[in-house]
């Protein structure tokens, strides 16, 4: 229409209304770029709040999960550190070889973590990291999360420690799964060590924690598995904050 209308007045070198009907042309495709261009900045934005609400319970799933596994791992070490006395100066976890004898089992648990980075993993993965437009939020994301990765490259939140197969290879199959069946609570979420009565007497106890000491490397293993998990739980408080933080950065971020 447009167009007719132009040679039109071409034809009949009516320039005035040749100039208006540019104008009205430039104009309009102006105005269309600028709605599509609202429009894609709309859906990016909606895009964008997406991912950050993803982000954050992802965040706060960590939160909570590391928390959950720093209790449990200080739980372990504990039993590990009275364990490592019994070893070093004889002395009995309350008098008992029973309590003493589960505590080394005890201080063989381990509850592994893994981020929780599903939305982050499709963020990038997509190439769309540039969705959140605040550049320091997205950097210190990037940052939690090449942390945590490597983090469990190198093994800190996934190491099994030689000590867990030296102390569960000298203890009696039937001790083992009273054990595991009565003195672990075990949930996908919550992971507890129980007080539980002993299927033993203080006498066969007593075998077992001479066989304990006896086994090469045992107390070795056992010591420098308790110091590593200081340092496990030192990372864990660490990323704890720092998912904290970002979850909390999210949030406002949000309510701009």
């Amino acid at each position: 229409m447009i167009l007719r209308r132009v040679i039109a007045h071409f034809r009949k070198q009516e320039w005035t209304a040749i100039g208006i009907d540019l104008v009205i042309v430039v104009v309009g495709v102006f105005i269309g770029i600028q709605v599509s261009n609202w429009n894609t900045a709309r859906t990016d934005a909606a895009r964008a709040d997406g991912y950050l609400e993803r982000l954050r319970d992802d965040l706060l799933t960590d939160v909570s999960e590391l928390e959950a596994r720093r209790i449990y791992w200080r739980s372990v070490a504990v039993y590990g550190a009275t364990a490592a006395a019994f070893a070093e100066s004889g002395a009995l976890v309350d008098g008992s070889k029973w309590k003493t004898m589960l505590a080394f089992f005890q201080a063989s648990q381990i509850w592994r973590f893994a981020p929780s980075e599903v939305a982050f993993r499709e963020l990038t993965g997509a190439g769309e990291l540039g969705l959140i437009r605040n550049a320091r939020l997205r950097a210190e994301l990037s940052q939690y999360y090449n942390d945590i990765d490597t983090r469990r490259r190198v093994g800190v939140y996934q190491f099994i420690p030689p000590y867990r197969e030296s102390v569960r290879g000298a203890t009696p199959m039937p001790v083992a799964r009273h054990i595991i069946e009565h003195c672990h609570s075990q949930g996908p979420l919550n992971q507890r060590l129980l007080d539980c009565d002993a299927p033993i007497d203080e006498e066969t106890a007593g075998a077992i924690l001479d066989g304990y000491l006896a086994r090469p490397g045992l107390v070795d293993q056992l010591r420098y598995w308790v110091t590593s998990l200081e340092l496990v739980d030192q990372s864990a408080l660490f990323d704890s904050r720092a998912a904290q933080d970002l979850a909390e950065e999210i949030a406002r971020e949000l309510k701009r």
